[in-house]
């Protein structure tokens, strides 16, 4: 009996023992942060106020404040993106590093373009929207709500229309050399509240260039997005244009409305070029690889250089040899000259084969001696495999691309320009500008010494010396005055007359897929963010990235080959179009 109830004890005790055990484990799994939205307010002004909290029994790490595992806040208003921004913006102080702690944030107070317009909307904030931080629970992220701005049944007032200047293009293209009055003709889009002339003039070191021709300006219509033209000329005198300058005015005499300043280089006049045999800008339809069926056709388009009148001919070639069985188009005569269009096509006529070159011939007639010769690798494989489908057995696993969580975009070419003058700024990568510093904040403390701030960055910014060519990261200071802590950065700064440069070495584009939501970023700054872009997933796997302001062009991000490229004349969201590779290299993050 007694041993029987030693044993009952036992027993008992191991099994509290072990769902003591289970306690602990189940506390310790659940100290974690937790964050949700409390609450979507609106201000008198129509400003849109979101609260923070966090309702975990642990405070947010500080790694989720900072790239590159920031925790992300994003907002959408009637379906579409209103915006974004990391932890360190949204809560500077800190405040949901605590248990508890509730953190609020007017949504980005210098942007009036994110107020709500009058009218009832739907706003809805997702915070930890890329799934960065690990939390309690995983599904409480998201708060939806209705918020009216003005009087219910107030009217929706028209849009409040600003000078502007922007989608410039020059033809030729910048940079270029041309003779002496020959133009450069000069195309935008503009913003006026009321009919006005624009001017587009060139300069040089910050005056008008001496010598100059220009076109007149009619009487512009007040609208959004209206067209205008414009050209100029030099007439004698060596001389780089440097800038063309955008005046907005009333009248002809009357005080200038808008000004914008668009950094060029047209050198007059052009230098006597040799002209040396060149085969260069080559493209295939269809794109190699391909697979093709017999007498099907591959189109060549390339581009030639030529000091005189020639004939060039596209070749399939496989091991070094001419393809057997070929058919190709023969030549024109090409005529003399510079980046000249040139095409032709060839086809397999029989026999299992695969293309894995094509040479360009240049000749002066069909049978004269070789002048230049140039052999591109591809491979065109004759004929085209028909594939069958296999029937697929239950269990049968099937390959689907996943989406990955972020796309990192390392630019090899980027920079910030900034005029001095009129403190106007551009971000530049890959050729294209990203953004035209309407986003930044602009203070000139001495002839030499310049601050330019990001608008949504928080206490700091940089301070730029023309004169030592040195960039500094500001601390504790204020803005346009001299003060605060010096941290020297690693930015390469170049100055040319009345514009200097800042020359990053390490610059990248990180693209979330599933917000689509992008931030440009260099030394762990931003410099630009999702608004002003427009962007679509053409697949899981490849991204189609614009800029609001560009004009016949996009970018095309390839996840799965981690490659990128501008795409000209095609659908953003469907493809087509010509595509052009950028420098940057592409790193993936599933």
């Amino acid at each position: 009996m007694k041993r029987s109830k030693k044993l009952v004890l036992f027993i008992v005790t191991l099994v509290m023992f072990v769902f003591s055990i289970g306690i602990v484990q189940i506390e310790a799994a659940r100290r974690l942060p937790d964050l949700i939205v409390r609450d979507i307010r609106l201000q008198n002004d129509c400003k849109i106020e979101v609260y923070l909290k966090n309702i975990g029994n642990v405070g947010v790490p500080d790694a989720a404040y900072n790239l590159p595992n920031a925790v992300g806040v994003q907002m959408y208003v009637d379906g579409k993106p209103w915006g974004g921004l990391i932890l360190s913006g949204f809560d500077p102080t800190g405040k949901l590093k605590t248990p508890g702690g509730i953190a609020k944030y007017i949504w980005f107070p210098n942007a009036p373009n994110l107020n709500l317009t009058p009218g009832m909307h739907s706003v809805k904030v997702v915070v930890d929207s890329n799934k960065f931080l690990t939390e309690q629970n995983e599904n409480n992220n998201t708060l939806t709500k209705r918020l009216q701005c003005g009087a219910a049944g107030t009217p929706m007032p028209g849009p409040v229309i600003r000078y502007d200047i922007h989608s410039v293009s020059f033809f030729p293209n910048s940079p270029a050399a041309l003779n002496f009055n020959e133009k450069v003709k000069v195309k935008f889009s503009y913003n006026a509240p009321e009919n006005v002339f624009i001017w587009a003039r060139p300069m040089t070191n910050g005056n008008p260039t001496p010598n100059y021709a220009a076109s007149g300006s009619p009487q512009y219509k007040a609208g959004i997005n209206k067209p205008g033209a414009g050209d100029f000329t030099i007439s004698k005198g060596d001389v780089t244009v440097d800038a063309v300058r955008f005046q907005v005015r009333k009248t002809q005499n009357s005080p200038v409305l808008f000004e914008k300043t668009v950094p060029v280089k047209f050198t007059f006049p052009k230098a006597e070029l040799t002209i040396r045999y060149d085969i260069h800008s080559i493209s295939f339809a269809p794109n190699s690889p391909a697979a093709l069926n017999f007498n099907e056709k591959v189109n060549v388009k390339f581009r030639y250089n030529a000091p005189q009148d020639v004939h060039i001919w596209a070749r399939p070639m496989t091991n070094g040899n001419p393809t057997p069985n070929y058919a190709a188009s023969g030549s024109p005569q090409y005529t003399t000259g510079i980046n000249k269009p040139g095409a032709g096509d060839f086809t397999i006529s029989k026999g299992a084969v695969t293309v894995d070159a094509v040479r360009f011939q240049v000749r002066k007639t069909p049978n004269s001696p070789v002048l230049f010769e140039k052999t591109v690798p591809v491979k065109f494989t004759f004929p085209k495999l028909m594939i069958a489908t296999p029937q697929l057995n239950p269990g049968t696993v099937q390959f689907i691309a996943k989406m990955p969580q972020r796309v990192f975009v390392d630019f090899k070419d980027a920079y910030l320009a900034y005029k001095m003058s009129t403190k106007s700024i551009q971000v530049i990568a890959e050729l294209n500008v990203l953004t035209y510093g309407d986003d930044w904040d602009k203070a000139q403390v001495k002839p030499f010494l310049f601050h330019i701030k990001q608008k949504n960055w928080q206490g700091f910014y940089w301070q730029v010396n023309s004169s030592k060519k040195e960039v500094s990261r500001i601390t504790g200071g204020t803005f346009g005055q001299m003060s605060g802590n010096h941290q020297k950065l690693n930015i390469k700064v170049d100055v040319s007359g009345d514009f200097f440069y800042l020359r990053f070495s390490e610059a990248y584009l990180v693209y979330v897929p599933s917000s689509k939501s992008l931030q440009v970023v260099t030394l762990n700054s931003v410099l630009t963010y999702t608004p002003g872009w427009k962007n679509c997933n053409a697949s899981n796997v490849i991204f189609h990235l614009q800029q609001d302001f560009w004009q016949g062009f996009y970018w095309e991000i390839n996840a799965l080959t981690k490659k990128a490229d501008r795409i000209n004349g095609g659908n953003k969201c469907t493809g087509g179009g010509s595509k052009t590779p950028l420098k940057a290299t592409v790193r993936v993050v599933n």
